[in-house]
């Protein structure tokens, strides 16, 4: 069983460890089984109909260099994908993938190819099926390069699609986002402490240099600025913290930046418990072998868990849905037909289990039983699409071709989308609809738990669970940062401290008379703007304070753009700029340092999987070459 790292689970926690964060670095394999206790199935279960059989026998007559007996078995494995409604066929995909993967080792990209197109055709969701075809479009030249790209863009798609990834990849983007806004926002925090740091030291002295020495006016401010870390707020909290504190001396375009970037932190807080929840589930193993039934990872060691779990739970109706329909995916036909007869003898309401078992029957050639229980169905719920459409496929193999019209005209009458999607899924074999527990249900009846399960699937909405924390965390966090500026208001008063434009010094009504016009100190003001009443001495010393201010300024902005390309921006007062060349070296940093993934998809550990770590370097170079070169090099006084 894996070791998850499930930090960042609360608010608090969260901001009083950030390193724990960036230790979020954990390559996880794919959740193994526990070894305790009787795991073997029982050997009745049939294998000569099952996937992994028809895969072995592909591979016999493929070493033979049997070319019909080969195209005969996957004409086979695609049929039975269609009749048993397994439509993501991923342990049988990753085999065909396994073999692309030894053709592209050996230079034979045709077969390659051939091979990750079947494997992209047995499961959709596959992401390193893309990634492999990537490989192979950038091989074949010209213009493999694009193609290559849109394969890449495929597969990372595709992992939030793959009920197996769907996990791994939904972490690595939530904490992937996060760790690049948290790091983005605390450079830029920091950026405004140097900025205004020394305007809010003035003020204190203002306020306070009367009655203490200029040590107790610097360890003050210093007190105002690590305020969190001497509360036990934690480092975490700083970040914001700088940004409510330096707020009233902000520009426009600052303020509206601190704003967004306070409440993107806020609104993280949900997803980061959503991962914890996720991290506790995912390690359940009565969850994946739930899961197994319709994300193909079909492994009669499911069967023992699941059988497990009903002897536990012997009430729960949906274990035991799950476990028919896994003797129906690895071709125990009979036993999948037993089960379904036992949940209709303990609730003959079940319109599930009866349609299933009728649809068994149809895999058998039963046409008369099939067609008993799908009209049981329809007596107790005539609007069942899917059933007429059943019922019309019976019809056909009985040839009564006038009853087929009639139900499916009936079908696509009710549900004419569901019936187009579900022949688009089946292709060219004309197979019955199974009813089947969607993954969403799944996850609903495993949320959050490490061990056990819920008796029903509650609708889990995300949406609502996020919204709902979100509004908590969020009121929390702006009354945080309305007490914060309300409590800076009243020690400040309305005279904020300024920078001078010109030489940098700072001043405020209290101390200079006629302060603030234009933005220059009264000095500057006079010298470069009204250009009287000051003497030649003044004036040449006022000139090489400016000049020294221009050179640390410089100074400032390339070593800024050089440490973090964005910061020299921001420092320059370019808060749009400077967050997007920010936000985009964060990215490529994290990205980069992690490998592309906090946590590694379960199908790369495997072995396969191109790896793109070159995009986040390019996106940092190009990042850093507009930072550094395509703006001002010299900043005039």
């Amino acid at each position: 069983m894996p070791l998850i790292v499930t930090g960042l689970n609360l608010w608090h926690g969260w901001f009083t460890a950030p390193a724990t964060v960036l230790l979020l670095v954990v390559a996880l394999p794919p959740a193994a089984h526990s070894g305790d206790g009787d795991a073997s199935p029982k050997r009745t279960i049939s294998s000569l109909n099952s996937f992994d059989h028809h895969i072995a026998l592909y591979r016999n007559a493929r070493a033979a260099g049997d070319a019909e007996r080969t195209g005969r078995f996957l004409v086979e494995i695609r049929r039975l994908r269609a009749e048993r409604n397994v439509f993501q066929l991923h342990d049988t995909a990753l085999f065909f993938v396994a073999e692309g993967v030894q053709h592209f080792a050996s230079g034979q990209l045709f077969d390659a190819e051939t091979s990750l197109r079947l494997a992209m055709e047995l499961d959709p969701t596959l992401p390193i099926a893309y990634w492999e075809m990537a490989r192979v479009a950038r091989e074949k030249g010209s213009l493999g390069f694009l193609s290559s790209l849109g394969y890449c863009f495929k597969g990372f798609l595709a992992s939030f699609r793959s009920l197996v990834n769907r996990g791994f990849a939904l972490v690595n983007l939530v904490l992937g986002v996060f760790i690049t806004l948290f790091i983005t926002m605390f450079v830029v925090a920091g950026v405004m402490l140097y900025r205004y740091g020394a305007l809010i030291k003035h003020d204190v002295y203002e306020r306070l240099g009367d009655r203490m020495s200029a040590t107790g006016v610097l360890a003050v401010t210093l007190t105002v600025f690590l305020m969190p870390i001497m509360v036990t707020a934690g480092l975490g909290w700083l970040a914001p913290y700088w940004l409510a504190v330096t707020f009233g001396y902000q520009s426009l375009g600052e303020r509206v930046f601190s704003v967004v970037s306070i409440l993107a932190i806020i609104s993280m807080t949900p997803f980061i418990e959503l991962h914890s929840r996720w991290s506790r589930m995912i390690v359940n193993p009565l969850y994946e072998s739930s899961a197994s039934s319709i994300n193909g990872t079909f492994d009669p060691h499911d069967i023992s868990i699941l059988q497990d779990g009903i002897s536990r739970f012997p009430m729960d109706r949906e274990l035991k849905f799950l476990l028919a329909t896994q003797y129906k995916n690895i071709g125990d036909y009979e036993r999948s037909a037993s089960v379904y007869r036992n949940m209709l003898l303990d609730s003959s309401d079940d319109l599930d289990a009866r349609i299933n078992l009728g649809n068994i029957y149809f895999a058998q050639s039963d046409w008369k039983g099939a067609l008993t229980e799908y009209n049981q169905a329809l007596d107790s719920n005539p609007n069942l699409a899917m059933v007429h459409y059943n019922k019309s496929l019976v019809f056909a193999e009985n040839f009564q071709f006038e009853e087929r019209e009639k139900a499916r005209r009936e079908a696509e009458r009710l549900n004419v989308d569901q019936v187009n999607v579900h022949e688009r899924q089946t292709g060219n074999y004309r197979v019955v609809a199974d009813n089947l527990i969607e993954s969403a249900a799944i996850r609903a009846k495993f949320d959050g738990l490490q061990v056990g399960l819920y008796d029903r699937p509650a609708q889990m909405n995300i949406f609502g669970f996020v919204a709902g924390k979100g509004v908590r965390f969020l009121t929390v966090g702006l009354f945080l940062a309305g007490l914060i500026l309300f409590l800076e208001g009243l020690f400040r008063g309305r005279n904020l401290t300024q920078r001078c434009l010109k030489c940098g010094s700072a001043f405020c009504g209290r101390c200079q008379i006629g302060a603030g016009r234009r933005g220059l100190c009264a000095q500057c003001y006079h010298l470069f703007y009204m250009k009287h009443g000051v003497s030649a001495h003044a004036r040449n010393e006022k000139r090489q304070e400016v000049k020294r201010y221009v050179g640390k300024r410089n100074l400032v902005f390339h070593v800024l753009s050089i440490v973090a390309p964005g910061a020299g921006q921001l420092a320059e007062g370019r808060p749009i700029v400077g967050t997007l060349f920010l936000l985009t070296w964060s990215w490529g940093v994290v990205q980069w340092l992690l490998g592309s993934a906090l946590y590694r998809l379960p199908d790369v550990i495997l072995g396969a999987g191109a790896r793109f770590s070159f995009f986040p370097l390019v996106a940092m170079l190009v990042v850093f070459i507009l930072a550094n070169f395509t703006s001002r090099t010299e900043i005039q006084g």
